[in-house]
């Protein structure tokens, strides 16, 4: 639950532009820093993304894996596992990063946001 915490938290701090610091203008003088309220927003959305990960990542693979008796059947689990997980992450990286990159961070957050609630 905390890794969708984190993902509405960082979509928050896309979108709402209370939670972000104003953009820079180039040549402008220097930008504005951010305020203690907008950091402190980053950095629960930092803690509970790690949180998250933390909590499941290393985990699930071997819940998984000790529903089967045989040996066997586990060995195609964690090839299976580990070959879906590692498509995902290449998948994932690669659409929201272009999403983030062309269209804007709140879709991207937006997405990974939604992926995880399906998830």
């Amino acid at each position: 639950m905390s890794r969708v915490q984190s993902l509405v938290m960082f979509t928050l701090t896309a979108s709402l532009p209370g939670l972000r610091p104003a953009a820079c203008q180039p040549g402008a003088g220097p930008c504005e820093q951010a305020s203690t309220g907008q950091m402190a927003a980053l950095y629960a959305a930092v803690f509970l993304l790690c949180l998250g990960a933390a909590g499941a990542r290393f985990n699930q693979a071997t819940m998984g894996a000790n529903q089967f008796e045989a040996t066997a059947d586990r060995d195609v689990f964690f090839n299976w596992y580990f070959i879906f997980f590692y498509a995902s992450t290449v998948l994932g990286a690669t659409v929201i990063v272009y999403l983030q990159d062309t269209v804007s961070w709140t879709l991207g957050f937006g997405v990974s946001c939604a992926a995880s609630i399906v998830g």
